[in-house]
């Protein structure tokens, strides 16, 4: 018996290796799922389709049942139903287990199709290429599918189909239509075929045309696109003609519209082009038809226009780069947006680390690779990489790429420069940023280090630990300035190729001024001068036209002006080979410019007598030239008319005036202007005519008027020839005539209304000659004038005004009279003599309580008055209704009081203007403008330290009004609370009691340190419940509710404590399992039965029954808390070694008490010889009877192995079998 059993344990041994080292046998049927029979067709069914292996055998099964003979890889179904096929290895031992399909594949009869019609649209004879509409007679059926054969080597499939047919020829052509109706892999009939009759076309075909570029152009990058096609067609013009193509239309782009061309201009010799050139990157499609007799025929030329491929992405938070999980570092999902430029591109991505090697530690995520556009990255490394991408298309390929780092945080540092001098760069948000690429910065992370040049300090209160320090670069040279800061990953100098964020300082010396030999030069207007500086080797210079600001006019080492035609300083800084410019006042260069000689023109033309001399000819003052010499004067004389030639002039000729000699005939003059060494200057030419002498006459009409008042006519005696012109003088009987005004060249003259005695006289005109009449006057007496009177005033009603004074008058007859007016009415009217003594130049008026407004008369002999302006004295009210009240007595120390207001004033003019005034002294003495805003109507003080008094003054024009006083007083603050200690500690969810002390009044709670609500009043503050750390506040209130002016701070640290009792778990009756409480020091479990030892970490249970276990942990500060574990128990199985059956009813089974409990189990029973002779899994639903393969077992004992489940240990032993 032992032989036997050893033998048996081996087996199984084997048994159990070979299952659990090779796979099942590969089983799939093709169709699966469900297949159709077709019109009485059988359905080929393939077992492994594509696999070929000799060792596999097959057993086909109908409905779970064997079909006999059925063992081949393929089987032909004619039946429904479900088949299945088991295969399994002739091997032995077997090279894989057996295996059967799970499901396997239906069969089903199939539809009943019957065969389809169709319809054509349009009927008769057709063009080649042109659209034929095909239809299923009949209602659409969306199952269905309808499968075209067109007869010309290509299928359709729909309900509706369109197709175009292609024959070039001059004769027709048909094809044969037909279809079929197909469904759930079965087909109907094909129908009745019909024909279709297609024209030909000219033979014409995309091959025959031909393009200069090969139909595809490359752009370089960054160039503007304008492309035009270059096409040849190797259809000549005879050919074209013998084909009876008559032209070809050409649509370059699908809008576009199509442009006709004869073949004698696109041809093998004769190229078109697109008269618009192309844009844009693209494929333009051109359509181009062949114009045939009847038909005509349509080809389409893909022109490719492309761009040399510009690699480009950016990759920006927070969409471009995201933490899977915010609280982690990584892994980090960067996602690139793609800016690629070039058209029709292909994409290459690839990350590379340090060294430039492919990187490690990064996935492609969401569905995307490395030939995306735009890939996910799913980095799960710290550290720096580089993302590249490479772009590529017909034109070529470029590459770009993009450093990423994740996790680590990076500062970017800038700094202007570099700097002349000593200087302060003062380092912010605008020059550093630290990016926490995702995480948090770490306070007190930050370290600046200054290397190279030394002498650097931290300045303004600022340290090498400052956010944004301030730094003083003393020394010339160059600094090193760097800096590194932490987030909750690493340290941003942690990073390979990286470090720190890290700038240089350069600080160069600033050169000296330059020198200039000499301050200035002078040159005439339009010459140019050089300014040469001098000053250390290597410099140039800036030349400026300011002394201060602006921007230089050139740099060099000498600089030339140029014309000028103005007096010009220029200004000089040295500029150093480093960009240093000179400090201090600029070197100035003084050029003095001559201006070119001006204003040299002489007057005038003149008609002479026969005999006489000229008047004298006047020259203006030149302007312009070198003056401090003086100007060089020649006059010069023609007979020959003003262009013709000058000789200098008779006489004294070199004067800036010139008298011309007696003249017999025309005569025309200029002058020369010369000034050092400035060029001469020619004035204006005059010309002065020569005729003979006339006489003259006698006039009459002397007399005397008012200004402004008609003058009689003037009589003259008659004359027989010339031109009569009256003329006058206000100057006297001898000099100052002028032409006269009115009509002036009658006999007689009417010289109308005259402002000031005048003189007249008659002069006959003939040629250059003249004679005058005698003159007359008329005396015109003058009007007064300068007549003013000061000054407007405004008082309060009551009040005498000031005295009114007049102005000197001017004019008028002497002596002249005077008399003040006054009016209650206005400015213009109601005027009447002033009371009082109002016939002096000056006037003093009464006092007056109503408006009035005044002017003075003036009289000169018998003329009217005149009258100066008008003053008004305006009176007002007296101010009232001017009151003051503030709502507080009293303030606290350093407290802003509440606003005093002021009542609204009445009286004055109605506009009123405001001024608070304050005293620290009294309400009486000592006042002054109050701070602050003081000219409003209502007031708010300042924060006030002492008692003030405050009052309002209230002005309005000339009237005032000051209001009561108001007393402020200021109350002291108490001191800031002590508190028992300023850190104390509690456990989570418990109270803390908080304590404070001070001298005297009371005590407020708060959870800020300013602002908020009060949480408790008093010393002793219990606080709530508590979850987490939290500071709390507390300040002093006396007896005046003045309040301490800090607030003293008590933090509560929470101590945050949790335990964990594990995962609930599941065992068999009787085994135990080991508790373990994560968390603390001390340990109390319940309940304590089944516990070994219940005040341990980790005590070991033996539970008779599913219990839920609580552990409660103590931390080292006494904190509790708890968690609970359930471990469920089931019962173990009873299993009996013999059973009976033998029919009688009685233990006809063997019976395995409470396996139902394990769903999962797996019953195998065993012969001695090894032979499996039955089986149960999942479960034991029907017990085993004894039986092998429907066959009774005799009498022997048998072998089991039970599995409850995959974690326990299996169950084996022995059965006995008794019939």
């Amino acid at each position: 018996m032992q032989q036997p059993i050893r033998y048996l344990y081996l087996f199984l041994v084997f048994v159990l290796f070979s299952v659990s080292s090779y796979a099942q046998c590969p089983a799939n049927i093709t169709p699966s799922g469900t297949a159709y029979i077709c019109n009485g067709s059988p359905v080929l069914l393939t077992a492994n389709e594509g696999l070929v292996n000799p060792d596999l055998r097959y057993q086909w099964f109908r409905n779970g049942t064997l079909i006999p003979g059925a063992t081949n890889q393929t089987f032909n179904a004619t039946t429904v139903g479900t088949y299945a096929v088991e295969v399994n290895s002739r091997s032995t031992p077997p090279a894989c287990p057996s295996n059967t399909t799970n499901p396997g594949t239906t069969v089903e009869i199939g539809p009943n199709l019957v065969r389809p019609d169709f319809t054509f649209s349009p009927t008769g004879v057709q063009c080649s290429g042109d659209a034929i509409t095909f239809q299923i007679v009949g209602p659409n059926n969306s199952d269905y599918e309808y499968l075209w054969d067109f007869g010309d080597g290509t299928v359709g499939r729909g309900y509706q189909v369109e197709h175009a047919f292609t024959y070039f020829g001059t004769n027709t052509k048909t094809f044969n239509v037909s279809v079929v109706t197909a469904f759930q892999g079965c087909r109907s009939q094909t129908s009745a075929p019909q024909t279709i009759t297609i024209e030909g076309g000219p033979n014409f075909t995309p091959t025959m045309v031909t393009d200069s570029a090969n139909f595809e152009v490359c752009i370089p990058k960054d160039s503007s696109i304008s492309v035009r096609a270059k096409l040849f067609n190797n259809i000549t013009a005879d050919a074209a003609s013998a084909a009876g193509i008559t032209g070809y239309l050409v649509r370059w782009t699908p809008d576009g519209d199509p442009i006709n061309y004869d073949p004698t201009l696109f041809n093998p010799d004769a190229f078109i082009r697109n008269d618009i050139p192309f844009d844009t990157i693209g494929t333009y499609p051109i359509s181009i038809t062949a114009v045939g007799p009847t038909c005509n025929t349509t080809i389409t030329l893909l022109y490719q226009v492309s761009q040399d491929p510009t690699a480009g992405f950016s990759v920006s938070p927070p969409d471009g780069k995201k933490r899977l999980d915010p609280n982690q570092c990584v892994p980090v999902i960067v996602t690139p947006v793609d800016s690629a430029r070039g058209g029709n591109l292909t994409y290459k991505w690839s990350v590379l680390n340090n060294q430039g090697q492919p990187a490690g530690g990064v996935t492609y995520i969401n569905n995307t690779t490395d030939t995306s556009v735009s890939p996910v990255f799913q980095f799960n490394m710290m550290g720096r990489f580089q993302i590249q991408q490479i772009v590529t298309n017909q034109c070529g390929s470029d590459t770009t790429s993009q450093s990423v780092l994740i996790a680590y945080p990076e500062v970017q540092l800038n700094a202007d420069g570099p700097f002349c001098g000593p200087t302060t760069v003062k380092f912010s948000d605008q020059n550093v940023f630290y990016d926490t690429n995702l995480g948090t910065e770490v306070p007190g992370s930050f370290r600046w280090v200054i290397t190279g040049t030394s002498g650097a300090t931290f300045v303004n209160g600022t340290s090498a630990n400052s956010k944004y320090p301030e730094i003083r670069f003393p020394n010339v040279g160059e600094y090193k300035v760097s800096v590194s800061f932490a987030n909750e990953c690493g340290n941003s100098a942690d990073v390979a190729q990286q470090g720190a964020g890290e700038v240089t300082i350069t600080v160069n010396e600033i050169p000296r001024a330059p020198v200039i030999a000499v301050t200035g030069v002078a040159i005439c207007s339009d010459e140019s001068t050089t300014i040469t500086p001098t000053g250390p080797a290597g410099n140039t210079f800036l030349f400026y036209t300011g002394a201060t600001g602006g921007t230089p006019i050139d740099t060099t080492t000498s600089f030339n002006t140029g014309p000028l035609t103005a007096s010009t300083t220029f200004y000089v800084t040295t500029l150093s080979p480093n960009g240093c410019e000179s400090v201090g006042a600029r070197t100035p260069f003084a050029v003095t410019v001559f201006p070119a000689i001006a204003n040299n023109t002489i007057t005038q033309d003149q008609e002479v007598c026969q005999g006489s001399a000229p008047a004298l000819l006047s020259g203006t003052q030149p302007t312009g030239g070198d003056n401090s010499t003086g100007y060089r004067y020649t006059w010069q004389f023609s007979q020959e008319g003003p262009n013709g030639t000058y000789n200098i002039a008779p006489g004294v000729n070199n004067g800036r005036d010139y008298t011309p000699p007696v003249l017999q005939a025309n005569t025309w003059f200029r002058r020369l202007v010369a000034s050092a060494s400035c060029a001469n200057d020619t004035s204006n030419v005059i010309a002065i005519t020569v005729t003979p002498r006339v006489a003259g006459g006698t006039i009459t009409g002397e007399q005397q008027v008012c200004a402004n008042e008609p003058v009689l006519p003037l009589t003259g005696s008659p004359l027989t020839s010339g031109t009569i012109q009256w003329r006058s003088s206000t100057v006297s009987a001898t000099a100052g005539f002028t032409p006269a005004t009115n009509i002036n060249n009658e006999e007689n003259y009417e010289p109308g209304i005259l402002s000031q005695t005048t003189w007249f006289r008659r002069y006959v005109i003939s040629g250059g000659c003249i004679d005058s009449s005698n003159v007359v006057q008329v005396t015109v007496t003058q009007p007064v004038t300068n007549n003013t009177i000061l000054n407007d005033q405004s008082l309060c009603g009551g009040t005498r005004p000031a005295p009114l004074t007049g102005s000197t008058p001017q004019g008028g007859t002497q002596p002249l009279r005077f008399i003040w007016e006054s009016s209650t009415s206005g400015p213009n009217d109601g005027f009447a003599p002033a009371a009082g003594t109002n016939n002096t130049a000056n006037y003093n008026p009464a006092a007056i309580t109503v408006t009035t407004w005044f002017r003075r008369g003036v009289l000169s002999g018998g003329c009217d008055p005149n009258y100066s302006n008008t003053v008004q004295i305006s009176v007002f009210p007296g101010i009232t209704a001017n009151t003051i009240s503030g709502p507080e007595t009293a303030v606290c120390e350093n407290t802003v009081p509440q606003t005093i207001n002021g009542s609204a004033p009445s009286g004055g003019n109605g506009t009123y203007t405001y001024l608070w005034e304050s005293s620290i002294t009294s309400a009486t003495a000592a006042f002054a403008p109050a701070a602050g805003t003081n000219n409003t109507q209502n007031y708010t003080p300042p924060v006030l330290n002492r008692t003030t008094w405050f009052r309002r003054t209230v002005i309005s024009d000339n009237c005032s009004s000051v209001s009561e006083v108001v007393r402020i007083d200021v109350n002291k603050l108490p001191t800031a609370p002590i508190v028992e200690a300023a850190s104390v500690s509690t456990c989570l969810d418990s109270t803390a009691t908080l304590v404070a002390t001070g001298p005297g009044g009371t005590y407020q709670w708060f959870e800020t340190a300013t602002g908020g609500n009060i949480l408790f009043e008093g010393a002793t503050f219990v606080t709530s419940p508590l979850r987490q750390t939290t500071t709390f506040y507390v300040q002093a209130v006396n007896q005046n509710q003045c309040v301490s002016p800090t607030r003293t701070a008590v933090t509560v640290n929470v101590s945050s404590f949790t335990v964990d009792a594990g995962r609930d778990t599941t065992i068999i009756e009787g085994n135990t399992m080991e508790l373990v409480a994560r968390g603390g020091v001390r340990w109390q479990w319940e309940p304590a039965a089944g516990l070994n030892d219940p005040t341990v970490q980790r005590p070991v249970a033996r539970p008779t029954k599913t219990t839920t276990y609580k552990v409660t942990a103590y931390s080292e500060e006494g904190c509790a808390a708890t968690d609970e574990v359930t471990i469920t128990v089931i019962p173990r199985v009873i299993i009996v070694n013999t059973f009976s059956p033998n029919r009688d009813g009685i233990n006809e089974t063997w019976e395995i008490q409470r396996i139902e409990n394990y769903p999962q189990a797996t019953v195998e029973i065993f012969n001695r010889y090894g032979t499996k002779v039955f089986t149960s899994a999942p479960g034991y639903p029907k017990p085993w009877d004894g039986t092998y393969n429907g066959k009774d077992l005799p009498l022997a004992t048998y072998y089991y192995i039970i599995r409850l489940d995959n974690n326990s240990k299996p169950i084996s032993g022995n059965v006995t079998l008794i019939r």
